[in-house]
């Protein structure tokens, strides 16, 4: 195909162009359609894509009250170098611990505050997004002393991912409360 010459219209109506760059310098380059597997595995991953990955993550996507998904993060703590040292005879009493006291937790956020209420203790701090990167958000944190701390929060559709940033192995999964629970 010539660099004068259009480019063709593909069966299904789109213009597409496929160069296939050789790795010999003495090759030429060839270009033709975009071979259709590639094409249907490209409107596949479109199609089945969620619409929040097409937006960017917003404090509005906290609001709401959440509780901790007790399994996903039990996922993600016994993956810890920390949870190597607990004999394996211990591990089924730790998780037990874990979920006796994260599974009445609750989390509420505004867009302004986070009230978390943790073995009936309740905690509130302020929070400020100060950084968006697709689907996640990093925040300032001011506890009621004063205190700022800096998290990171990944965000997906009706979970959220809490990481502190000083202390990586402090992260939480929340789920969505259910309504009227």
């Amino acid at each position: 195909m010539a660099a004068a010459d259009p480019p063709r219209l593909h069966p299904a109506g789109m213009t597409m162009r496929l160069r296939i760059i050789p790795r010999s310098p003495n090759s030429q380059v060839k270009e033709g359609p975009m071979p259709r597997s590639l094409i249907a595995t490209a409107a596949l991953l479109c199609c089945l894509l969620p619409a929040r990955g097409l937006s960017a993550a917003s404090a509005d996507d906290l609001v709401g009250t959440w509780v901790v998904d007790t399994e996903a993060t039990w996922d993600k703590l016994k993956a810890l170098p920390e949870m190597a040292a607990v004999a394996a005879n211990q591990v089924e009493t730790v998780k037990a611990a874990f979920t006796t006291q994260f599974s009445t937790a609750s989390f509420e956020f505004t867009t302004e505050k986070l009230v978390s209420t943790v073995n009936g203790e309740k905690k509130e701090e302020s929070y400020t997004v100060t950084k968006t990167d697709g689907d996640t958000l990093y925040t300032d944190d001011t506890a009621a002393d004063g205190k700022v701390s800096h998290s990171k929060v990944l965000v997906a559709k009706d979970k959220l991912e809490l990481t502190n940033v000083a202390e990586p192995t402090q992260t939480v999964v929340l789920k969505r409360k259910a309504a009227g629970k």
